[in-house]
Formats: C-alpha cells, sequence, structure tokens
C-alpha cells in the first residue's frame, strides 16, 4: 500500500491530479484499513482541489475527519481543508461568493501557524494566508503574510517568485507606487525557476507591460508584450484559448501607444483567426472589432473602420457606449464622403436613442451630422444640427468655435 500510496503523490507533485484522482478511486473501491482508506482521501481531496473543484475536496475531507479524527488534524490535511476552502471561495459565480469559505480558510491558516510554527511548508501557509487577506480588502495583513512567506520554507519551487509577485500587484493596483511595483515584478522573474509554468510567466510579463504603460515606457512595454505572446504562442500550442486572450490583453496594450497602430490590428486580426466566432452576443469580440475599428480609422482605412464598428455593435447591440460606437462609424463614412449615410447613421441612431428614452447628449454626433448635412448642401438642416451641438457642448468643448462658424454659414446660405 505504502507504494501506491508514494505513486499519488508523485502524479500530484507531477500535477498529474486527473490520473491520481482516478487511481486513488480505482483503490478505494477495494476493502482497506480505516488508516489506508483516510490517507486516500486525504490525496484525493489534494487532487480534487488541483483539478479546481474544491467542493468534492471538502466532502472527503468530511469523510475522512469522521473516520479518522487523528489524520484529519494533521497539518498537511488541515493545509489541503484551507486551500479548499480558499478556492471554494475563489470559484464562486460571481454575485453568489460565499464569504464564509473565505472566513474558514483564514481561521484555518491561522490555526495552522499557531499550532505548527515550524512547519516544513509554513511559506506556503503564509501565501495563502495573504491571498485570503487580499480577498477581504485588507491589505496591510495581506503585505504581512507575503512578506513574512518570503522567509519561511515552501515545497513550492515558484514560492518565492509568487510572494513576490503579489506584493508587486499590491504597489501597482493598491498602493500606485509604479516603481516599487516593477522592481517587485523583476524579482518575481528573477527567482521564477526555468521549466515552470509559462501560463504564469506570460501572465507576470502582462502585468509589468501595465505598468510600463503607465509609466509612460511605449518601448519598453512593446518588448515585454512581445515576450509574453512568445512564451504563450511557443510554450502553450495547445491552449489556444489561452493564446487567444493574451493576443487580446496584449492588442489592448498595443492600441495605447501611438505609432503602432498596424501592430495593434495585426495582433486583433490574430485574435479574430485563432478563437471560435461566437454565436450571439459576446462582449470581448464587440470590444475587439470596435478596436480594430478605432485603429482602421487612425490609419485611414475608413471602409474597414466602418465595418469594424458595424461587427461590434452586432456583437453586443446593448453596447452601453453604443452612441459612441455609431459617432465613430458616422466619422468613417464622413472621411469617406459617404455623407447621405453618415447623416443616415446618426439619424437612426438618435431616433433609437429618443425611442429608448435616453436622448443624446453628446455634440460631437451633431457636429459630424452638421458637417455631413453642410456637405450635401442640406444648409437649413445642418443650422439646425449644429444649433443643437451648441446647446450641448460646454464653453470651453474642442471644435466649438467652429461649430458657431459654420452655424452662421449654414444660415446664411439658407437664405440665398
Amino acid at each position: 500500500m505504502e507504494d501506491k500510496l508514494r505513486t499519488v503523490r508523485e502524479m500530484l507533485n507531477q500535477h498529474e491530479a486527473k490520473k491520481a484522482e482516478a487511481f486513488v478511486s480505482r483503490l478505494l473501491r477495494t476493502e482497506r484499513s480505516t488508516t489506508q482508506v483516510a490517507q486516500l482521501l486525504a490525496l484525493r481531496a489534494r487532487a480534487h482541489l488541483l483539478n479546481a473543484n474544491p467542493e468534492q475536496g471538502l466532502k472527503d475531507l468530511q469523510q475522512l475527519q469522521n473516520i479518522a479524527p487523528d489524520v484529519f488534524n494533521q497539518p498537511q490535511t488541515q493545509e489541503t481543508l484551507a486551500d479548499c476552502y480558499l478556492a471554494r471561495f475563489e470559484l464562486s459565480a460571481i454575485g453568489f461568493t460565499d464569504r464564509t469559505y473565505l472566513t474558514k480558510a483564514q481561521q484555518t491558516y491561522q490555526a495552522l501557524l499557531e499550532n505548527h510554527p515550524d512547519y516544513e511548508n509554513s511559506g506556503w501557509i503564509l501565501y495563502q494566508y495573504g491571498r485570503s487577506w487580499l480577498a477581504s480588502d485588507n491589505i496591510t495583513q495581506a503585505v504581512s503574510s507575503f512578506q513574512k512567506a518570503l522567509n519561511n520554507p515552501s515545497r513550492s519551487p515558484t514560492h518565492k517568485a509568487n510572494c513576490y509577485e503579489r506584493l508587486g500587484y499590491i504597489e501597482f493596483y493598491n498602493h500606485r507606487n509604479f516603481e516599487r511595483a516593477l522592481e517587485l515584478l523583476n524579482l518575481a522573474l528573477a527567482v521564477y525557476p526555468n521549466g515552470a509554468d509559462p501560463t504564469w510567466l506570460v501572465q507576470l510579463h502582462l502585468q509589468r507591460a501595465r505598468i510600463l504603460q503607465a509609466t509612460n515606457q511605449p518601448e519598453a512595454m512593446i518588448q515585454v508584450v512581445s515576450t509574453a505572446i512568445k512564451i504563450a504562442v511557443e510554450d502553450l500550442q495547445q491552449d489556444r484559448p489561452f493564446i487567444s486572450d493574451t493576443l487580446f490583453t496584449s492588442a489592448e496594450l498595443v492600441a495605447a501607444v501611438p505609432g503602432f497602430e498596424q501592430r495593434a490590428v495585426a495582433l486583433l486580426e490574430r485574435f479574430v483567426q485563432i478563437s471560435p466566432r461566437p454565436v450571439g452576443i459576446n462582449v470581448t469580440w464587440s470590444r475587439a472589432y470596435e478596436m480594430m475599428g478605432d485603429l482602421y480609422f487612425e490609419l485611414g482605412r475608413y471602409d474597414a473602420a466602418t465595418a469594424a464598428y458595424s461587427t461590434a455593435l452586432q456583437f453586443n447591440p446593448y453596447h452601453p457606449w453604443g452612441v459612441s460606437v455609431y459617432y465613430r462609424m458616422a466619422k468613417s463614412q464622413y472621411q469617406q464622403g459617404n455623407y447621405a449615410e453618415a447623416v443616415n447613421i446618426i439619424q437612426h441612431m438618435v431616433n433609437h436613442a429618443h425611442a429608448e428614452s435616453e436622448p443624446v447628449t453628446d455634440y460631437r454626433v451633431y457636429d459630424i451630422l452638421g458637417n455631413a448635412l453642410f456637405a450635401q448642401e442640406r444648409y437649413t438642416e445642418a443650422a439646425q444640427a449644429y444649433q443643437t451641438a451648441m446647446s450641448l457642448a460646454h464653453d470651453s468643448a474642442e471644435g466649438l468655435d467652429k461649430i458657431k462658424l459654420y452655424y452662421h454659414f449654414s444660415r446664411q446660405l439658407a437664405q440665398q
């Protein structure tokens, strides 16, 4: 039996959790002693946890507690219990999270630290304890736990990198200390073992890229993004959903850098090519095409911009900023000289907004409408559009002087 238990532990250490779970389940079908069943249940609970099924892990641990309290109270089992509680909380559907599991996780981690201060995996316990405090928005406790975790032993080879990453995350998102955040993430990168999980490494690089973007270092940010994509494409070839997510996130970062519009377009086009086309509403695809529309517009590809904006609205007809998308679509048509189509787009959007009792309040919409009507020599209607734009614009609005000027031109020409 010891050989079989050793085999299961090796499977878990090699991240073969599904294989370990199936193997333990087969062993449990044969009649075993209470001690053996308890050991197998503890291992299967860990396998369930690694398979992102903490609820089943908790069931195994409950059964274990009933038949072998001594095994249940061992620090290794309590570690699995606390990890299952935390995972159960984190995997809950948004809006249905049960904070009871988070509280139980914190209590179990705290008891482990107090009752087993010399536990061989205390660094992991402190790291997880810190994550639980971060989930509770208690930043002070989280930082304290992560810092202590750095100086305590852990069975995880990525332990120090994980701690530095979380500390960097806090400096960036909570303290807005960009320089310190980048230092910590660079430390995480420096101590991350070769050959470890490339998924984590990609996410680390993208987080570094966000900081470089926030500190106005576009060239460095582009290099880091390129590194993240290279790792995702080369080391995670079978994980197409993750590659798609990496391309989308990278495109968002690159699209914000003037002069790199073509590279951002290429990333979005690759995202569309390798991702299965969704059926029905999909906010991510809507956002991808909206970004493509903006980039095509900057590149002067107005026909492609119009098509991209149209597709964005197809994927999200209830777009919360639909007025803005229609406005940009009309601008694209206007730039192509399709004045009548620009007018049709604006009028359709305005009529729909009024029907939904959501009047259009963006003065720029009526400005572009006035421009398109003016270009068609429909001066009376153009003057009305410019007048509406002036009534909606604040005193320092961009282009307001131009609107006033063309309002007067329209009125004069309408009277001739």
